[in-house]
């Protein structure tokens, strides 16, 4: 009898993640991130401002209200038990999300499978720094499908819900705002609003109209702060400033084109177009993004089983080399230590970004020409 993966292939990936993580969060203890959204939500639970100066050895809470008023939960419970629990959630939320975009009524090929593993090798880097990043893609990737099956106001919950924890994933949320569907838009801003709300239940009108100043001024101080994996922070580091300059203008400009171009011609019929609008959409924001690092690229490993079904090898075999250069080098789950030149700096990661990035953009271009050809071939007829 056929095994339906369909059915147990999130519970069991899910199982196995939290599994192969727990080793490392017990061994080494309480990451510093969850630190800080222990501290925040107990400063909240005090009716005080989590975005205060961050404690010595601490970084600055960048997160909403609500996100420290649910973490809540987790200062009732013991801390192994907080660890296991959070690796789970974004365990469960990261393989959800990535299933809807696996065709489980075909057999997966051997490439399919490498890319779901290396993958969870990405998955665990973040899952060992007790980010919630993975929650955050999965959730995108769960909105994303909804949409394209026309579930429009449980796409605005997802995707309001996770733009309101963090600010990203709003780069797709608003691109879905046109051509207008007014149950995707009223499902959208009424979740943002209610959620900005809720936490008046606690703090009162006043307070939390403060606390989300106080959130989106975090903000404007973090784009500013220099990182280490944004392209332009990372050729400035080697010295190449103008360089830096003109190679994020040129991302911002090029994706923000073709970003639209995609959207807004394309019908999203086929599935191909979703992949490829997504993957662009996620592969720049690595490379903008100031608050880039290394657990930050779980929002790569999506783009990793979208472009490995690709049948021309090129693209495949370009897509393996980003896959290395941005997990296999750096994840605890390899055997073996890998050793290449400025890995320290997480050179590699930037740079298999943008080998995605790259790809991106040219299936982009090779779909949207295409498109035109038949087009005029049909007015020809």
């Amino acid at each position: 009898m056929k095994f339906n993966w369909r059915k147990f292939f999130v519970p069991l990936m899910t199982v196995l993640s939290t599994l192969s993580a727990a080793p490392a969060l017990l061994r080494r203890g309480q990451p510093i991130v969850a630190d800080i959204y222990l501290e925040a939500a107990r400063q909240l639970s005090l009716g005080l401002t989590p975005y205060n100066p961050p404690p010595a050895n601490f970084d600055w809470y960048r997160y909403s209200p609500i996100f420290a008023m649910f973490y809540r939960v987790f200062l009732y419970v013991s801390p192994s038990a907080h660890l296991i629990l959070w690796a789970a959630i974004n365990s469960l939320f990261f393989w959800w999300g990535l299933s809807k975009f696996i065709d489980f009524n075909k057999k997966l090929s051997g490439w399919e499978w490498t890319a779901i593993v290396v993958a969870s090798m990405e998955l665990n880097i973040s899952l060992c720094y007790h980010q919630i990043n993975a929650v955050l893609v999965g959730a995108l990737l769960m909105g994303l499908a909804a949409y394209q099956k026309g579930k429009l106001s449980k796409a605005g919950i997802l995707l309001g819900c996770i733009s309101q924890i963090k600010l990203l994933p709003i780069v797709f949320a608003g691109a879905l705002l046109w051509p207008p569907r007014k149950n995707y838009i009223f499902s959208l801003l009424s979740t943002i609003l209610l959620l900005s709300l809720l936490p008046i239940l606690t703090l009162g009108f006043g307070a939390n109209w403060e606390m989300h100043k106080q959130w989106i001024l975090s903000l404007g101080d973090f784009l500013v702060e220099k990182r280490n994996l944004d392209v332009k922070t990372l050729l400035e580091n080697f010295g190449f400033v103008t360089l830096a300059q003109v190679s994020k203008l040129s991302i911002i400009i090029i994706t923000t084109a073709l970003f639209a171009w995609q959207r807004f011609t394309s019908q999203f019929k086929a599935e191909t177009d979703w992949l490829h609008w997504t993957a662009l959409g996620l592969s720049a924001l690595l490379l903008l993004n100031p608050g880039s690092e290394s657990p930050t690229f779980v929002f790569l490993a999506p783009v990793y089983v979208f472009f490995i079904r690709q049948t021309s090898k090129t693209i495949l075999s370009l897509t393996l080399l980003a896959m290395f250069l941005c997990t296999l080098v750096y994840t605890d789950l390899w055997p073996r230590a890998l050793k290449l030149p400025f890995q320290e700096f997480f050179v590699t990661k930037t740079l298999g970004a943008f080998i995605l990035w790259c790809l991106s953009c040219y299936l982009i271009l090779r779909s949207r020409m295409r498109a035109r050809v038949l087009v005029s071939e049909g007015f020809e007829n």
